[in-house]
Protein backbone atom coordinates (compact mmCIF):
# COMPACT_ATOMS: atom_id res chain seq x y z
CA UNK A 1 0.00 0.00 0.00
CA UNK A 2 2.27 2.84 1.22
CA UNK A 3 2.14 6.58 0.95
CA UNK A 4 0.15 7.70 -2.15
CA UNK A 5 2.87 9.76 -2.63
CA UNK A 6 5.22 7.00 -3.38
CA UNK A 7 2.88 5.77 -6.16
CA UNK A 8 4.28 9.14 -8.44
CA UNK A 9 7.37 7.23 -8.55
CA UNK A 10 5.77 4.32 -10.47
CA UNK A 11 4.16 6.09 -12.94
CA UNK A 12 6.94 6.29 -15.77
CA UNK A 13 8.09 2.22 -14.97
CA UNK A 14 4.47 1.50 -15.91
CA UNK A 15 4.37 3.46 -18.87
CA UNK A 16 7.51 1.43 -20.15
CA UNK A 17 5.81 -1.44 -18.87
CA UNK A 18 2.48 -0.62 -20.71
CA UNK A 19 4.61 0.35 -24.20
CA UNK A 20 6.32 -2.96 -24.41
CA UNK A 21 2.75 -4.61 -24.28
CA UNK A 22 1.25 -3.02 -26.53
CA UNK A 23 3.17 -2.25 -30.02
CA UNK A 24 2.25 0.64 -31.03
CA UNK A 25 0.88 2.77 -28.00
CA UNK A 26 1.77 6.63 -26.80
CA UNK A 27 2.22 7.60 -23.09
CA UNK A 28 4.54 9.26 -21.08
CA UNK A 29 4.57 10.56 -18.00
CA UNK A 30 6.01 14.31 -16.72
CA UNK A 31 7.02 14.49 -13.19
CA UNK A 32 8.55 17.08 -11.58
CA UNK A 33 11.14 15.33 -9.08
CA UNK A 34 8.58 13.60 -6.97
CA UNK A 35 5.30 15.79 -8.30
CA UNK A 36 3.21 14.73 -11.14
CA UNK A 37 3.01 17.22 -13.94
CA UNK A 38 1.26 15.19 -16.33
CA UNK A 39 0.25 11.93 -18.22
CA UNK A 40 -0.84 11.59 -21.68
CA UNK A 41 -1.73 7.70 -23.03
CA UNK A 42 -3.16 6.40 -26.22
CA UNK A 43 -3.82 2.71 -27.07
CA UNK A 44 -2.07 1.60 -30.61
CA UNK A 45 -6.03 -0.11 -31.05
CA UNK A 46 -7.44 3.21 -31.04
CA UNK A 47 -5.17 5.03 -32.89
CA UNK A 48 -5.40 2.92 -36.00
CA UNK A 49 -9.00 2.78 -35.36
CA UNK A 50 -9.34 6.54 -35.54
CA UNK A 51 -6.83 6.50 -38.77
CA UNK A 52 -8.85 3.88 -40.71
CA UNK A 53 -12.40 4.20 -39.30
CA UNK A 54 -12.93 7.40 -37.65
CA UNK A 55 -13.90 10.93 -39.05
CA UNK A 56 -11.25 13.15 -38.97
CA UNK A 57 -12.66 15.05 -36.54
CA UNK A 58 -11.61 15.17 -32.56
CA UNK A 59 -13.67 16.40 -29.54
CA UNK A 60 -11.91 17.30 -26.54
CA UNK A 61 -13.52 16.99 -23.13
CA UNK A 62 -12.04 17.84 -19.30
CA UNK A 63 -13.29 16.92 -16.29
CA UNK A 64 -12.09 18.57 -12.81
CA UNK A 65 -10.29 15.76 -10.53
CA UNK A 66 -10.84 16.56 -6.46
CA UNK A 67 -9.30 14.86 -3.42
CA UNK A 68 -5.70 14.79 -2.22
CA UNK A 69 -4.46 15.07 -5.41
CA UNK A 70 -6.40 17.80 -7.86
CA UNK A 71 -6.19 18.24 -11.16
CA UNK A 72 -7.69 18.06 -15.09
CA UNK A 73 -8.68 14.96 -16.92
CA UNK A 74 -8.70 15.43 -20.91
CA UNK A 75 -10.05 12.78 -23.03
CA UNK A 76 -10.16 13.00 -26.95
CA UNK A 77 -13.10 11.13 -29.10
CA UNK A 78 -13.97 10.94 -32.31
CA UNK A 79 -17.18 9.36 -34.37
CA UNK A 80 -16.52 5.93 -35.76
CA UNK A 81 -18.42 5.41 -39.16
CA UNK A 82 -21.61 4.64 -37.59
CA UNK A 83 -21.65 8.00 -35.51
CA UNK A 84 -20.90 6.31 -32.27
CA UNK A 85 -18.04 7.93 -29.72
CA UNK A 86 -15.03 6.51 -30.32
CA UNK A 87 -12.22 6.96 -27.76
CA UNK A 88 -8.53 8.10 -28.77
CA UNK A 89 -6.28 8.97 -25.78
CA UNK A 90 -6.37 10.68 -22.34
CA UNK A 91 -3.85 12.77 -20.33
CA UNK A 92 -3.90 14.07 -16.49
CA UNK A 93 -2.77 17.32 -16.34
CA UNK A 94 -2.47 19.45 -13.12
CA UNK A 95 -4.54 22.11 -14.83
CA UNK A 96 -5.71 23.79 -17.65
CA UNK A 97 -2.84 25.81 -18.71
CA UNK A 98 -1.36 26.28 -22.12
CA UNK A 99 1.71 24.29 -21.39
CA UNK A 100 -0.96 21.06 -20.15
CA UNK A 101 -3.01 22.17 -23.41
CA UNK A 102 0.35 21.73 -25.74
Amino acid sequence: MGKSVDHYKLLHWMCVAIERANADLRAFVELDGCKFKRMFVALGASLNGFIMGCSKMLFIDKTHLSGSYEGTMLATVALNADNHVFDVEYAVVRGETNEDWL
